[in-house]
């Protein structure tokens, strides 16, 4: 392992010299050993080992690892020391552990792996994305490699080997799913456009609430989604045949709304499984996806300003107040959409007063003021 510390001593020709210079290596291994330094080189705020023509990127000691990571991390897929180029090929163990100001990580397509407790208890941190290019995790019950991220909501798997994994234990029968990777606390899993095929149970039981299935998907096994789902959300514009129901493990009652692109709805309203979610809503690419058609028309009727009649991302992050536009509605019922409404800060007095059917919503991250009776009367 290359070392951090370089210690210049001259050559010696008498003994005593000799033994200034091995007390000097001893005390500057020492000193490494003392402090945890687990790296050999620091460049662009990021810690990494070398080996060969391959960087790990690490953790900057194993003793207080805490202030190594914060914010948004880019990992680029080389990197250059003493003239030498370097491939970056993985996440060691416990490279990011601890690092809860840590809110953001950018992977390389060109990672091939994550190693356990690599980001280990970062409470920062709130998405992810596994590049293409990632074949090996290991995983545990309650998830290894981001075991403690208790804010990881949402996770986007390129890569087939994650996707497709084998969430079976075969040696005794214990149901593995894609917890064991993430952990529980993940509400939406987006297969991306380089996944092919979807491993049986890999979100069986868990407390998600979405799922994105890419359009390249060709094959979803036996109850890869028998939890209770309120959306699921299709890239394809054909169905994919399907040998098994992934929605459900018997005679369970599936409760999801199913979104497709738009011109496609009939398709799926004929295929085989697709055809048992309750309700099939067409949808357009870059809009937002409404679970409650009310709460919709309030939204077009107020702030559609390109006369769409849809809402993007853009005309929601516009939006500084919903003033009382919801108030007294008694017909709405979910709007988790108001967290794309960023460009709220506050909700006014009252805002939803009397909407006794309301039973869900999400406020975006930023809002830092809630006026009075803002609920009042509501479930």
């Amino acid at each position: 392992m290359i070392t951090n510390n370089q210690f210049c001593v001259k050559k010696a020709s008498t003994s005593s010299h000799a033994g200034m210079r091995r007390i000097f290596l001893v005390c500057g291994f020492l000193l490494m050993s003392l402090t945890g330094m687990a790296y050999d080189v620091k460049i662009g705020g990021i810690y990494y080992n070398l080996s060969g023509s391959e960087a790990t990127v690490t953790y900057l000691n194993n003793q207080d690892n805490s202030t190594a990571y914060s914010g948004s991390v880019v990992i680029p897929s080389t990197i250059s020391y003493q003239n030498a180029a370097y491939r970056v090929t993985a996440i060691g163990e416990n490279a990011f552990s601890d690092c809860t100001g840590l809110t953001q990580v950018s992977i390389p397509d060109g990672m091939k792996s994550i190693s356990s407790g690599a980001f280990y208890n970062c409470t920062g941190l709130t998405s992810i994305t596994i590049p293409e290019s990632i074949t090996h995790m290991p995983y545990a019950k309650g998830g290894d490699v981001f075991q403690g991220c208790s804010n990881l909501v949402t996770v986007t798997i390129n890569s087939n080997a994650i996707a497709d994994a084998p969430f079976t234990n075969l040696l005794n029968s214990t149901l593995v799913n894609l917890s064991y990777f993430f952990g529980y606390q993940v509400k939406h899993y987006i297969f991306g456009e380089s996944v092919t095929s979807i491993h049986q149970c890999a979100c069986y039981a868990l407390n998600v609430n979405t799922v994105t299935i890419g359009s390249n998907v060709t094959s979803i096994g036996w109850a890869a989604f028998a939890t209770h789902l309120s959306s699921i959300i299709v890239k394809r514009e054909t169905p994919i045949e399907l040998e098994f129901s992934p929605f459900k493990e018997r005679s369970e009652k599936i409760t999801a709304t199913l979104y497709v692109p738009k011109g496609t709805k009939a398709a799926y309203e004929a295929a085989k499984y697709w055809n048992e979610l309750p309700e099939i809503v067409e949808y357009v690419e870059g809009k937002i996806l409404f679970a409650d058609n009310d709460i919709k028309a309030i939204c077009v009727a107020n702030w559609d300003t390109d006369g769409d009649g849809e809402i993007d991302y853009e005309e929601a992050g516009a939006v500084t107040s919903i003033e009382n536009k919801f108030k007294g509605h008694t017909d709405i019922s979910k709007f988790n959409e108001l967290q794309y409404f960023t460009g709220l800060e506050s909700v006014c007095d009252s805002a939803f007063y009397g909407c006794n059917n309301l039973t869900s919503i999400t406020l975006p991250s930023n809002i830092t003021a809630i006026g009075n009776s803002v609920f009042q009367g509501c479930i």
